[in-house]
């Protein structure tokens, strides 16, 4: 829903409670957030509510984007993280590996 050309927020609590009672057993959900925004620590505490021990978050990004996890599963290990991003990157060119880096720094 847009009113008066803003979106509303993909971070607030319905949306948050939504996607994680659709979760499947295995499944994780994806939120980037604006790390620079100046109301991203209220965010952030807002989700670690909602979410508690289901999130997890990468380290800011250069750009100040952060990417929320939200998931039951246990988190893959690194050696499959690495595989995939290298696949990935064979196939389309998208290289992660500064992605994992910093989720390695975790």
């Amino acid at each position: 829903k847009q009113e008066d050309g803003k979106r509303d927020s993909l971070d607030r609590h319905d949306f948050i409670a939504a996607c994680l009672a659709r979760l499947q057993p295995a499944g994780w959900a994806a939120l980037n957030l604006l790390g620079r925004n100046p109301d991203f620590p209220a965010r952030r505490a807002q989700l670690e509510r909602i979410a508690g021990e289901r999130l997890h978050g990468l380290p800011a990004s250069p750009s100040g984007n952060v990417i929320a996890l939200l998931g039951d599963a246990p988190f893959p290990p690194q050696e499959a993280l690495t595989a995939a991003a290298e696949a990935l990157q064979q196939g389309t060119g998208l290289d992660l590996g500064p992605t994992l880096a910093r989720l390695t720094r975790s």
